[in-house]
This record gives structure tokens, C-alpha cells and sequence, in this order.
């Protein structure tokens, strides 16, 4: 566009090559159509050479589908000697392709030959893990072979966290478990490990035919994810186990499909809303008949975000508590949260407190400041102090917003203003939520705009800053949302 500028073009248009103006005036159609080929042909040679840099090197992660959308390379006026070079980075390209993909199956074939059907999951160990980490060893607990081998081979643990410490051998008893537990200290596999086991140990897999047998409820699409991921990797080498998640947002009838195929999961996780719909339409009711474990991850934010009218009516369509062992597990203990255990728990409740009387709560211990401004400004305000979070080294913020749609604005403006965005809300798409939550996770030095969907249960290692625009609808949500910093003896502020 600078070059049109230059030329005085300001009205938008391509200028007209004085070649073929100069043809034109001189009253020579066969050399104007030589050069309207020669232009065409200069057009496809144009569209060749807009390749990325990575891409004629061989290293393009798009592969074949590279719409050449990065940096293009400068247009030479030889079209041969560009075809010829063209055809060479292709060539080079391709051979350093398959050069890649004999290496990857190399490493698919030692990997293979090393542990038969161990499969690979994302670790989403962070410093609060860590940090959580017990004296007890896996080893020691009184578990199938291949939970162990799991969690060795595949989670790389040999010791458990507190938490798993505590519950797990509780509920492997069989009884009802109510336990309190911070966010990233292994909740998801101290809940897994007791009902996969049980599963794995009293049933065959004949038995369990049209069955779900372990149902897990989960308040948001994200947690959901994570916890399918995590009961995929426990079950690696229990290869007769199934795992199914099912979530609002989806295709119900791809839902079905695979509720088909498998002839019900042995693990199902869900989404309340989704669940309910599954179960009052579409049958589940009668696939969760023999419902031996339901557990409930994050039930304070169950509640917190409207879903007590949603569980009362799913426990009334689920087997009733005295045939089933039912686990919760919540950060906090408010009275909805005892309400609901009291519920849904058998009467005799082991209650398992993994957080302690004297921890120090998130804001008690985190700076936070305010500041009350006109909305005229906000945009300015916002930016001010962004920039001074990030002036932290290797700084990690996340800013909160009440609603999807604001998230959505905002994220959009401070991108095109330079700033590092990565963005999560409801209305962004789940594949899409997945892949900012794991670059927020894995990088440094970004901001993370989302609204309440990442308040809770999400564990982002060394947030440095939260910043809240706008009040939340409640207290505890404010709270929720000041404890994504500060954690595993890290500062922060808010």
C-alpha cells in the first residue's frame, strides 16, 4: 500500500503499468496481449513466491496447507529462475518431511517396543502441585498393577500429594467421602484412582455392557477436559475401560453416536446441563441404572453458578445414594455445598479436610488495591495498569471481565493495540478455549482476558497479577478469582 501512496494513488486502485500504457498508445494489440500474458504469468509467479520463510525452508508446521499468509519473499523479475527455485524448496521441502516423519515413527516404534500401549498426556503439573507433593508413595497403596504403572510411566509420579494421600485410602473403603481441596493439589486423580479401581476389580467388562458405571460432574467444559484427559492417561493400560465427556456447546448427536458405539462409557464426565438433557431425553437414565460412583469436582462452583436446581434434578433421575458411593470434593465449605452433601451423600460421610483450620485465605494474604474511575476512561485505565503489571519479569496477568461479551471487546481492542492477548470466554469455541488455556499455561510473559469460566479450578502456574473489571456477583467469586495469583508460596497481587 506505500507504493500507491507514493505514486498519488489515494483512492485505493491498483496504478496501471506504464508498459502497457506506452503499448496501448503505440497501437500494438499482439505486444499488449504478450504483456497481459507475461502479467498473468508474473501473477501466478507472484502467488508462488508468497511463501513464508518456514515454508520454503521445510520447516512449516502447516505443511501442504500453508495458505502463505506469512512474511512473503521479495518477487524476482526471472520467473524461470523463481519456478526453478520454487520447485527446488518444494523438493526440499518434501524430502524434509519424510525425513521427519521417518524419525517420528522411529520414536513411535522405540516408545512402542519400550512400554506396549502406553500412551502420552499432557502434563499439567504446575508449581502448586509441586508444591503439594507428600512423602507417600503410589506404591504403597493397595491398587491394581496397572493404576500404579500409570501413574509411574505415564504421569511420571511416584509420590502422592496430600490430598491424594489422605483420600485416596479412604475411599477406597467404599465409603462417602466429603473433602475440601485447594485447586491443582490432585483432586482429579485422588477421586479417579478409588472408582477405577473398584471398577476394575468388580466388574468385568461383559457386566458392564450398556452401563455407565463411574459418573463424574463437572461445572465447566474446561475441567470436563481435563479430567477425560486424565482418566484416559489412568486407563492406559487398562485397555477395557472407556471414557467418554460429554458437554454443552456440542453436537448432541455426536454425543449419541459415540454413547452407541461404546454401548455407554465405563467413565462418563459431564456437564450438568448436558447431563440432564441426556438423561430426560435421550436415555441415559436407563444407561446410569447401575451407577456404582458419582462424584462431584468443584462443587461450591457447581453452585455458585446456578447449578443446585440442575443437581436436585439429576440426583432424582440417578439410582438412589444407598446403592452408589458418592464422593464431593470442594475448595470451600459454605452452607450450600453441606446442603447439597447431606443430599446426596449417604448419612454415615467420612469428611476429609486436606486444606487445615489454619491456612491463611487468598485475601488475606495478597496485596490488592482499587480504583474507581469514569467509564469514559476505562479503556486508558485498564491499559495503565496493564502496563504496570508488565513490567514484572517474565509477568503472567489475567484480567476478569463480568460478561463473555466485554471479554470478547476488550481482547480484540488491546490486541490491536499490541498488547500479548490470549482470550477465553463462553463464546469462544471449545478447541479454541482449550488452545489459549494450554499457551496461557505452558508461556510467560502474556495476559490471559477471560470472564468467570477460568475463576476457578484452573491451576495457571506464577500469575503475577489478577485484575477484576467490573464486580463480581458474589463475595467467594471475588475471592475465586484473587486466588488464580499468589499460589504455592508465590507473590502476587490483585
Amino acid at each position: 500500500m506505500s507504493s500507491f501512496a507514493n505514486n498519488g494513488q489515494t483512492n485505493g486502485a491498483r496504478p496501471r503499468a506504464p508498459s502497457n500504457t506506452a503499448a496501448a498508445a503505440n497501437g500494438k494489440p499482439k505486444k499488449k496481449k504478450r504483456r497481459k500474458n507475461k502479467k498473468n504469468n508474473s501473477g501466478n509467479q507472484d502467488q508462488g513466491q508468497k511463501m513464508c520463510r518456514l515454508h520454503q525452508q521445510g520447516n512449516c508446521k502447516f505443511g501442504d496447507t500453508c495458505k502463505f499468509s506469512h512474511t512473503a519473499q521479495p518477487t524476482s523479475n526471472n520467473a524461470s529462475a523463481n519456478n526453478n527455485n520454487s520447485n527446488n524448496n518444494n523438493n526440499n521441502r518434501q524430502q524434509q518431511q519424510q525425513q521427519q516423519q521417518q524419525q517420528q515413527q522411529q520414536q513411535r516404534t522405540t516408545s512402542s517396543s519400550n512400554s506396549t500401549g502406553e500412551s502420552k498426556v499432557e502434563s499439567r503439573t504446575t508449581s502448586t502441585t509441586l508444591n503439594a507433593l507428600s512423602n507417600s508413595p503410589f506404591s504403597s497403596l493397595a491398587i491394581t498393577p496397572e493404576l500404579k504403572r500409570a501413574m509411574s510411566d505415564v504421569f511420571k509420579y511416584q509420590n502422592m500429594t496430600k490430598v491424594q494421600a489422605q483420600a485416596i485410602p479412604v475411599c477406597l473403603t467404599g465409603t462417602d467421602i466429603l473433602a475440601k481441596a485447594k485447586t491443582g493439589t490432585g483432586k482429579t486423580i485422588a477421586f479417579l484412582i478409588p472408582a477405577i479401581h473398584k471398577l476394575q476389580t468388580t466388574t468385568t467388562a461383559s457386566s458392564r455392557q450398556g452401563t455407565v458405571s463411574i459418573l463424574v460432574i463437572s461445572p465447566t467444559r474446561e475441567l470436563a477436559s481435563q479430567i477425560e484427559s486424565e482418566a484416559k492417561g489412568l486407563t492406559t493400560f487398562l485397555s477395557n475401560i472407556s471414557v467418554q465427556c460429554v458437554y454443552g456447546g456440542t453436537n448432541v448427536k455426536k454425543d449419541l453416536s459415540t454413547f452407541r458405539s461404546l454401548n455407554y462409557p465405563d467413565i462418563l464426565i459431564a456437564t450438568p446441563g448436558r447431563l440432564n438433557d441426556h438423561l430426560e431425553n435421550h436415555g441415559l437414565n436407563r444407561g446410569c441404572s447401575k451407577l456404582a460412583t458419582l462424584i462431584f469436582d468443584e462443587a461450591d462452583q457447581l453452585l455458585e453458578m446456578g447449578f443446585r436446581p440442575a443437581i436436585t434434578k439429576m440426583l432424582n433421575m440417578l439410582p438412589p445414594k444407598d446403592s452408589r458411593q458418592t464422593t464431593l470434593f470442594s475448595a470451600t465449605m459454605p452452607n450450600d455445598v453441606m446442603g447439597i452433601a447431606r443430599f446426596a451423600l449417604r448419612t454415615k460421610f467420612e469428611y476429609v479436610d486436606c486444606v487445615g483450620k489454619d491456612d491463611q485465605g487468598t485475601h488475606q494474604r495478597v496485596p490488592q488495591f482499587v480504583t474507581v474511575y469514569n467509564p469514559n476512561i476505562q479503556f486508558e485505565e485498564i491499559a495503565e495498569v496493564l502496563t504496570e503489571g508488565m513490567r514484572e519479569p517474565d509477568f503472567k496477568i489475567i484480567i476478569f471481565f463480568v460478561t463473555a461479551r466485554l471479554t470478547g471487546l476488550h481482547a480484540e481492542l488491546f490486541d490491536k493495540m499490541g498488547f500479548p492477548v490470549v482470550e477465553i470466554h463462553s463464546r469462544k469455541s471449545q478447541s479454541a478455549r482449550t488452545k489459549a488455556s494450554k499457551r496461557f499455561r505452558d508461556n510467560k510473559s502474556c495476559i490471559l482476558f477471560t470472564s468467570d469460566v477460568s475463576a476457578r479450578g484452573m491451576d495457571y502456574p506464577d500469575v503475577s497479577m489478577v485484575c477484576q473489571v467490573g464486580l463480581p456477583d458474589t463475595k467467594a467469586q471475588y475471592v475465586h478469582r484473587l486466588g488464580r495469583t499468589a499460589r504455592a508460596g508465590k507473590t502476587g497481587i490483585g
